[in-house]
């Protein structure tokens, strides 16, 4: 599926839990690469990351993709650059104009 801001997203399961909103606090694992498959960040399921819907700290590619999405689910994100790091990139692991490929599991949403 593809949202109007260009933002593709796959579900790689269809979960019933809680659904995710504008200020859900959200814990989920994920995968994030480059386009060409080499690794930018993760997080793991014992140390998970943590955010809250709208409050920023992550792509917004993420919190997008996020609010398609249930506790429980997992899915593919495919962030353009304007939904991810943009002209300049993270100045560390992602350059500049980068296309991110997020794998992420929602693991509790309140």
């Amino acid at each position: 599926e593809v949202t109007p801001t260009g933002l593709w997203i796959v579900q790689e399961n269809q979960a019933d839990g809680a659904r995710i909103f504008e200020n859900s606090r959200v814990s989920f694992s994920f995968e994030s690469t480059l386009l060409d498959g080499t690794p930018c960040y993760k997080a793991s399921v014992q140390n998970p990351q943590l955010i809250t819907i709208g409050k920023g700290g992550v792509e917004s590619g993420v919190e997008q993709g996020m609010k398609w999405l249930r506790e429980g689910s997992q899915a593919i994100f495919l962030i353009p650059p304007h939904l991810g790091h943009g002209n300049f990139g993270d100045r560390e692991r992602i350059p500049g104009n980068s296309v991110l490929i997020y794998h992420v599991k929602v693991m509790k949403v309140e």
